[in-house]
């Protein structure tokens, strides 16, 4: 893991993960959904994810669960989407080999403004 206080390579790495920049202040604040993403009712089930505005394939929406000694955490985006056979995004884990494991939430292909975002509930390795 690389540690860095310089504000411009902060800003580079918010880029590549698609989180808006730092407030003006410096400050890093935690948004648990990526920017062109929200929660609504869902028909598929209860609630779900929604897309905004387009999204391309091969997008890594965020992390949507942890895994640290044994125990599995959720974020609100892994607590939201919902189950399909023909999903839009699958789940990834993007560090097998480290202390504390991640998946994320990946684009399986475009997605529309307006679309709900799924994935099937597994999980797949990197």
């Amino acid at each position: 893991m690389v540690y860095t206080t310089d504000l411009k390579s902060v800003e580079q790495l918010f880029m590549r993960v698609r989180l808006p920049p730092p407030a003006p202040n410096n400050i890093i604040m935690y948004n648990p959904l990526p920017p062109d993403v929200i929660i609504r009712k869902s028909m598929i089930h209860g609630f779900g994810l929604f897309a905004t505005e387009d999204i391309p394939a091969d997008t890594n929406l965020g992390i949507t669960h942890y895994w640290l000694e044994g125990k599995l955490i959720r974020t609100p985006l892994g607590g939201f989407y919902n189950h399909s056979e023909d999903p839009s995004c699958r789940s990834k884990i993007v560090n097998p080999d480290w202390k504390v494991k991640r998946a994320c939430l990946v684009t399986l292909r475009d997605i529309k403004a307006g679309e709900e975002i799924t994935t099937t509930y597994k999980i797949q390795p990197l």
